[in-house]
């Protein structure tokens, strides 16, 4: 879809995101679309602005977006962008500027201490209040006292009949998820509940010019730190200067990436479910054969 169609589309939303803004909008300038949501930098007289446009009937998106933003805002441990104005079309953030495609050692140092510190921040229970969403997800947030029983029930074994997988899921893969969750317990630690992000990736981190690494797009629950470092060494992995900050404010041990392969299971399962992803597919065929 081009800019000008999609600002077309939503003409009747930039007038009401107007209305709240009490601002005339000058310019809505498209920037990228996610699963979700279209995101512009709109412009009034006196500052610009992100404004992020779903693209789904869910009309939870973004109130469960902007209560995890201004959750972690208060936990002073890592920067987020700071909500102007929610509706359950439209949400307006801060602008945080032009991004600097190019952090040093510095900045990611800074970045690992500040992800030691929001989990750090402990909780009752793994879960949350209410399930929240994970792109167009709905991520399963059901409160349990172990953390076990959480990862497997609530991140694993719910998304197994989920959009692509009732199809690309053999019988054989599901027997061999079943299998590994069955002796999970024998894997992989049960630790008391943190603060997680929940969806912490290289996409999911913005650098401004002024070189402050903020996190962005949170599904946030009270889950286990390794988790949610999980795709810190996937997908773009961090650098080693990421993990020594982290060391230095949070607990790591030494050996929690020969765990990073269980905790793929719930990343490849909904990568298969929403982009029918070949490679994820060969992947998880090949953990499977590893841990059964």
């Amino acid at each position: 879809m081009s800019t000008t169609e999609t600002i077309k589309a939503d003409r009747n939303l930039l007038l009401k995101a107007a209305a709240r803004l009490d601002r005339d909008i000058i310019s809505a300038d498209y920037i990228i679309s996610g699963a979700a949501n279209h995101i512009f930098r709109i412009k009034t007289k006196e500052k610009s602005l992100i404004l992020k446009l779903s693209k789904i009937d869910e009309p939870r998106l973004f109130e469960c977006e902007s209560s995890a933003l201004n959750h972690l805002k208060k936990t002073e441990t890592i920067p987020v962008p700071e909500v102007i104005a929610v509706d359950d079309k439209f949400l307006i953030l801060e602008d945080l500027g032009v991004e600097n495609k190019s952090p040093g050692d510095k900045d990611w140092f800074e970045l690992g201490r500040n992800m030691g510190r929001l989990h750090g921040v402990g909780g009752s229970y793994f879960g949350y209040d209410y399930n929240n969403f994970l792109g167009i997800w709905e991520q399963v947030n059901t409160a349990q006292e172990d953390w076990l029983d959480f990862y497997c029930q609530n991140r694993v074994l719910c998304y197994l009949d989920g959009g692509a997988n009732a199809r690309l899921l053999t019988a054989d893969d599901r027997r061999g998820i079943e299998k590994i969750v069955s002796r999970i317990g024998d894997l992989i630690p049960n630790p008391s509940p943190c603060l997680c992000h929940g969806d912490f990736w290289r996409n999911n981190v913005y650098m401004t010019e002024g070189s402050d690494f903020y996190a962005i797009d949170p599904a946030i629950h009270y889950g286990f730190h390794e988790a949610d470092l999980v795709m810190t060494c996937m997908y773009e992995p961090f650098p080693e200067s990421f993990f020594e900050g982290y060391r230095e404010t949070h607990e790591l041990e030494r050996d929690w990436q020969n765990r990073l392969p269980l905790y793929q299971l719930k990343e490849l399962i909904l990568m298969i479910a929403q982009f029918e992803d070949k490679k994820s597919i060969e992947t998880l065929k090949s953990l499977i054969k590893r841990y059964v």
